[in-house]
C-alpha cells in the first residue's frame, strides 16, 4: 500500500514538474509574442502595409487586451484606413496615459498647431523602416541614376569628391556610388542606431570600407554644424517631419563647398506652401514654395525629379531636388 502510495506521488510530481516546463515554455512564447508583433506590426505600419499591421496589433490585444502600446497603435492603423471615429475614440482614451496618444488626439482637434513631429516618433520610424529595409532590401535604381547624374553633372568627378549623407538608412546610396567608381568619401549620419552600425559594416571589394565614417546623432543635433565641408549633401528622407523648409536648407547650405550641391528628397502638395499630412505625420510642400526658399537663401533649384512614392520609404507622392549654391 505504502509502495503504491509512493509511486502515485511521484508521479503526481513528475506531472506536475512537466507541466510547470510546459507552462514555461508557453509563457515565454506569449512574452515573445507581445514583443515580436509589436516589432513587427510597427515594421509594417511604417511601410505603409497597413493590413499586416492591424493584424499584428490585434494579435497582441487577443492576449492582452489592456495593452496600451498595441491600443495607441492600432489608433494609428485606423487613422491611415480613414476610420477616424474609431481612431479618436482610442486616443482620447490614452490621452492621459500614454504621451503619443494625447499628440494624436491633440493634432486631431488641430492640426494648424504642428510644426514639427515629436521624437519619439521620428526615432520610432527611423527604426522600424531601417529595420525592414535590411530585410527586405528593394535597390531604387532610378534613385541611383538620379544621384549619380548630379554628380557628375555638377561636380568634378575624376577629383576626389566629399560626400554627406544625412539620414544614411542602409547605405544603398553610398555602396552604389562605390560600385559606380565614383572616387568619394562618405560621411553617414542617422538617427538611428541600427542604421549607422549597418551603414559603418558596409564593404566594397575594390575599395574596402563604404562609409568613411558614421555617426548616430539625436533629432534635436542632426544637422548641427559638421567637421568639414563638402562636395555633395544627400538626404532622401525624414527631413519631411519639420515644417520650417527654409531653416533646413540654411543648415544643409552651411556644409557646402562653393558649388557643392544638395539632393534632398521632400513630399508634394498642390493645396498650400506647406501642409501637414496628419494621417501620415509629415510635412508637405509645394514646388513654387520649394523653388523660391532656396531662392530666397541664395540656392538654385537646377532639376526636380517626380515619382509616385518617397525615393526612399513611403508610398506617397514625392519630388527630388537637385540644388545648387549661387555663385
Amino acid at each position: 500500500m505504502r509502495m503504491t502510495s509512493t509511486i502515485s506521488s511521484n508521479q503526481n510530481n513528475k506531472s506536475q514538474s512537466f507541466i510547470k516546463k510546459k507552462f514555461k515554455v508557453f509563457w515565454h512564447k506569449i512574452l515573445n509574442l507581445h514583443e515580436t508583433n509589436m516589432e513587427v506590426g510597427l515594421c509594417h505600419y511604417y511601410m505603409d502595409n497597413n493590413f499586416d499591421a492591424t493584424i499584428r496589433f490585434k494579435l497582441i490585444l487577443k492576449f492582452y487586451p489592456n495593452d496600451i502600446e498595441a491600443q495607441y497603435n492600432l489608433g494609428r492603423c485606423y487613422m491611415k484606413k480613414n476610420k477616424f471615429h474609431e481612431a479618436f475614440r482610442i486616443f482620447e482614451e490614452l490621452a492621459n496615459r500614454h504621451s503619443m496618444a494625447k499628440y494624436q488626439w491633440e493634432k486631431s482637434i488641430n492640426s494648424f498647431n504642428i510644426k514639427t513631429i515629436p521624437s519619439t516618433i521620428i526615432n520610432e520610424a527611423a527604426h522600424h523602416i531601417t529595420t525592414y529595409r535590411i530585410y527586405h532590401d528593394k535597390k531604387d535604381m532610378a534613385l541611383h541614376s538620379i544621384v549619380l547624374n548630379a554628380l557628375s553633372n555638377h561636380q568634378d568627378t575624376e577629383k576626389k569628391l566629399n560626400i554627406l549623407h544625412i539620414c544614411c538608412g542602409i547605405g544603398e546610396i553610398g555602396t552604389f556610388l562605390k560600385k559606380a567608381s565614383i572616387e568619394c568619401d562618405i560621411f553617414g549620419i542617422d538617427t538611428a542606431p541600427i542604421a549607422t552600425e549597418h551603414c559603418e559594416k558596409l564593404w566594397f571589394h575594390k575599395t574596402g570600407k563604404v562609409y568613411k565614417k558614421t555617426q548616430t546623432r539625436s533629432t534635436t543635433k542632426l544637422l548641427d554644424p559638421m567637421e568639414s565641408l563638402y562636395n555633395a549633401v544627400f538626404c532622401t528622407e525624414r527631413i519631411s517631419y519639420h515644417a520650417n523648409l527654409e531653416k533646413i536648407l540654411k543648415k544643409f547650405k552651411q556644409f557646402l563647398h562653393q558649388n557643392g550641391i544638395i539632393v534632398i528628397a521632400l513630399f508634394n502638395t498642390e493645396n498650400n506652401d506647406v501642409e501637414f499630412n496628419e494621417i501620415h505625420d509629415y510635412f508637405q510642400f509645394s514646388q513654387e514654395y520649394v523653388k523660391s526658399t532656396a531662392e530666397k537663401i541664395s540656392l538654385e533649384v537646377l532639376d526636380i525629379y517626380n515619382s509616385k512614392g518617397n525615393f526612399s520609404t513611403a508610398n506617397n507622392n514625392s519630388s527630388l531636388y537637385i540644388m545648387q549654391l549661387k555663385n
